[in-house]
């Protein structure tokens, strides 16, 4: 050591301190200040580095700093990673623990802690307190309780570029568990290959709030919930820029959210599986906020990218479900039973499911969608991009049904049965299913206004619509053009059923029996409505005239793109071609042949 001839050396020059000269203290096997850990630690003082060398430290007991200001500095090889380990003698006792009230000054930098065992925090245990580590890997430590790797009580550690690997703990927090408050800030940490008898097997969260960015957490398991994260108790972790990739869990493969409100910006869940909720499962009034979140390949028995249950009200901004599957069960995208989650802007990609391809919504469950989009989603029975069940009564505005699928069965875009949603500027193109190419309604009343139907299909019934068995769907200013039906009503059918219609549309639709726009009857205060044989006559107000209320309804949507009645050629634009068709008609009337 070389603390006093620095003192001395300063005296000799004339100078006083009031305070020792940070001091370097060296441990190795031979040729150093100390052979062992815990004696430079009783040697050092707050300020001192205790710098240790390339090798296996397996010191036979449990180190600690003793609440000192000190950096444990370990040695890295040629690429930067850690290269002194600290092992805890094959599961002997803990490795490392601050259990004195350590601040952020005291630091654990490149170290390797490995083979610890204890009854929480067989790695590393820390007691209000809350030090540094940086570039330090947690390996192979057990807990017989909580905290495999790390254990955190009434502390805020700081962690950055640290890593988590094949660590256990049989109850919960495989790789970290956060209890009493404890609030640590971690920045591109990995936790891969933990596991926990319970839950968490990356980390457990109890009444807890960490900040995580940059985190991965991929190949984790809990053999209940939340494979990758678990959070209970009233945890609100914040995580930015983190990815969950190939965890598992019983409920929560991804993440499992029980009484806890995490925030997440810009996170990815990547082919994560579980029974319930492959990427996240929310229960018990859990209500996280996600923004720019993706969800890519997840799998489960109900809800393969998301699960809500129990009251749950998450809040999804931008957000994207591409790819995630529910093949035995419910939900490919999000299941929700009992909840009412708030989408805005948020798309549905080639989801799958038996029920409810993109969205599956029971048991009184009434989401409030705005913007969102359902694209190419798959049922093999009801609801390719949406089922609602059982008084399900969502609230939807400008979104979007586009080639969704009902393989076998009922509602290409959305099935509804007990239920009555509301749609408001919704538009269903190019579903398909057996009946009901766009929508099935079920002994359903669903309230739709200014919505459109186009170039839907069905097997049998109903390309545009299908309302069966007592429903009564209310629909004001909507148009069902181009949708076709191998058999009865082309636009809409309708059995044991009274839908009111007020200024709704219906021209060239097509079917191979019965009525080609509305098959069955409509309710006797339907009004204003228009059944025609062909759409683009010129008349694109639907007057039965082709004048000057003509062009300017045109003029209106000069330059538009794809407007279902001003662009009469369908180029995708309302351009010089539609007002030329126009004024070729102008002044005549349209075929005002009705065709029910």
């Amino acid at each position: 050591m070389h603390r006093f001839l620095a003192i001395t050396a300063l005296a000799l020059a004339g100078f006083t301190t009031s305070t020792a000269v940070a001091d370097t203290i060296t441990v190795c096997a031979s040729g150093c200040d100390f052979t062992r850990i815990n004696a430079a630690i009783n040697a050092a003082s707050d300020g001192d580095v205790i710098q240790l060398s390339a090798q296996d430290y397996s010191q036979g007991n449990v180190i600690d700093t003793d609440g000192k200001a000190i950096t444990l500095l370990g040695a890295t090889d040629k690429g930067g990673n850690p290269a002194s380990i600290l092992d805890g003698a094959a599961g002997s006792h803990r490795v490392l623990q601050c259990i004195n009230q350590e601040g952020a000054d005291t630091i654990f930098e490149n170290l390797v802690i490995r083979n610890g065992y204890a009854t929480s925090g067989g790695g590393m245990y820390i007691d209000g307190s809350s030090p540094t580590l940086t570039n330090c890997t947690f390996t192979s430590n057990i807990a017989s309780d909580y905290g495999g790797a790390m254990y955190n009580e009434d502390s805020s550690p700081t962690l950055t570029g640290c890593t988590f690997t094949y660590n256990t703990a049989y109850d919960e927090g495989g790789g970290m568990c956060n209890g009493d408050d404890s609030s640590p800030t971690l920045t591109n940490c990995t936790f891969e290959n933990n596991f926990a008898g319970e839950s968490g097997g990356g980390m457990y969260n109890d009444g807890c709030n960490p900040t995580l960015t940059g985190c991965t957490f991929t190949y984790n398991t809990a053999y209940e919930d939340g494979g990758g994260m678990c959070n209970g108790d009233d945890s609100s972790p914040t995580l930015t820029d983190c990815t969950f990739t190939s965890n598992s869990a019983y409920d929560g493969g991804g993440m499992l959210n029980d009484s806890s409100s995490p925030t997440l910006t810009n996170c990815t869940f990547t082919s994560n599986s579980a029974v319930n909720g492959g990427g996240i499962d929310n229960s018990n009034s859990s209500s996280p906020t996600l923004t720019d979140c993706t969800f890519t390949g997840n799998s489960a028995d109900n809800g393969g990218g998301m699960y809500n249950i129990d009251s749950s009200s998450p809040t999804l901004t931008n957000c994207t479900f591409t790819g995630n599957s529910a093949e035995s069960s419910r939900g490919g995208g999000m299941y929700n039973a009992s909840s009412n989650p708030t989408l805005t802007d948020c798309t549905f990609t080639s989801n799958s499911a038996v029920n409810g391809g993109g969205i599956d919504n029971q048991v009184a469950s009434s989401p409030t969608l705005t913007g969102c989009t359902f694209d190419g989603n798959s049922a093999s029975s009801l609801g390719g991009g949406m089922r609602n069940y059982d008084a399900s009564n969502p609230t939807l505005t400008d979104c979007t049904f586009d080639g969704n699928l009902a393989d076998y069965y009922y509602g290409g875009g959305m099935y509804n049965e007990s239920s009555s949603p509301t749609l408001t500027n919704c538009t269903f193109t190019s579903n398909s299913a057996d009946r009901g190419g766009g929508m099935y309604n079920y002994s359903s009343s669903p309230t739709l206004t200014d919505c459109t139907f186009t170039s839907n299909s069905a097997d049998y019934h109903g390309g545009g619509m299908r309302n069966n068995t007592s429903s009564s769907p209310t629909l004001t200013n909507c148009t069902f053009t181009s949708n076709s039906a191998s058999r009865d009503g082309g636009g809409m059918d309708n059995y044991s059923s009274s839908p009111t219609l007020a200024n709704c549309n219906f021209c060239g639709n097509t079917s191979g029996t019965g009525n080609r726009n509305v098959d069955g009857s409509i309710d006797g205060s339907s009004s204003g409505n228009r059944l025609l044989l062909n759409c683009n006559t010129g008349d694109v107000n639907f007057d039965l005239q082709i004048d000057s209320g003509d062009l300017g309804y045109l003029l209106a949507l000069w330059g538009a793109s794809s407007v279902l009645n001003a662009d009469i050629n369908q180029d995708g634009e309302v351009n010089g071609a539609d007002l030329a068709y126009i004024l070729s008609y102008f002044g005549g009337a349209t075929d005002a042949t009705t065709a029910p």
